[in-house]
């Protein structure tokens, strides 16, 4: 056995090694785990109005250090992490908790071609409206679904779609080029939230009016509370909409 083929094989090995180190295969799961995140919630009521257009109001301030509490606690290094977002289980729009219990990082489609937060996104502004239009009567089942399992309650909003395998460790994918969330799909995740676009290389974020916006190399849709907790911040001279 050669020195230099011992050498290339100790330096892949070393890759490998590396590559796993920086992708937990907690903060992979598509699931979140149920012993740190069980779900929560702060309106426990039939009354769908207590929830209903409030979901802002429920939304607490997601400082740095709650932030990289969250990450933390999924194995992940604190610090901005556009592959993850940081996600209520069950939405505040169905009066979920601001709570830990009920937070954890979610792969983006970057990261997770099928079972992502976006997927999770359009499920969420679906219950949503369904709970506030009266054609689900208690908001106590739409929490359930989400805290139960909310890959299940996809499949049974959307018909159709397949279920992947328990939650277990899995290696995350590497980003997909252009795989990003629509304007809309962002909209959905946050109809009393204002979508704005991030520069994620310089880490300012451009209002609708702005012409930075949708016009920065490397960019994406976010709502402006997940932009600020994230720790982006908002481009001087521009007029909030």
């Amino acid at each position: 056995m050669s020195r230099a083929w011992m050498t290339t094989k100790l330096v892949a090995i070393a890759t490998l090694v590396s590559v796993l180190a920086a992708a937990p295969g907690g903060a992979c799961d598509v699931r979140p785990d149920e012993n740190l995140t069980g779900g929560a919630a702060s309106i426990r009521t039939r009354e769908r109005i207590a929830a209903c257009g409030h979901a802002k109001d429920n939304r607490g301030q997601m400082t740095r250090e709650r932030h990289d509490e969250v990450l933390k606690r999924y194995g992940l290094p604190p610090g901005t992490h556009p592959d993850y977002e940081i996600d209520h289980l069950i939405p505040l729009c169905l009066g979920g908790s601001d709570d830990p219990s009920n937070l954890w990082p979610q792969p983006k489609r970057r990261i997770e071609a099928t079972w992502n937060a976006e997927a999770k996104d359009r499920l969420e502004g679906k219950i949503c409206k369904m709970v506030c239009a009266g054609q689900i009567n208690e908001i106590s089942t739409a929490q359930e679904d989400f805290a139960s399992d909310w890959i299940t309650a996809y499949q049974k909003y959307y018909k159709g779609r397949s279920i992947p395998p328990p939650p277990g460790p899995a290696p995350c994918t590497p980003p997909v080029g252009n795989e990003l969330p629509t304007e809309a799909e962002t909209a959905d995740h946050c109809p009393s939230d204002t979508v704005v676009w991030v520069n994620l290389t310089s880490k300012i974020y451009h209002f609708k009016t702005s012409r930075f916006y949708e016009n920065t190399k490397n960019g994406e849709y976010m709502c402006e509370g997940d932009a600020a907790a994230a720790g982006m911040r908002p481009a001087k001279n521009e007029t909030h909409p």
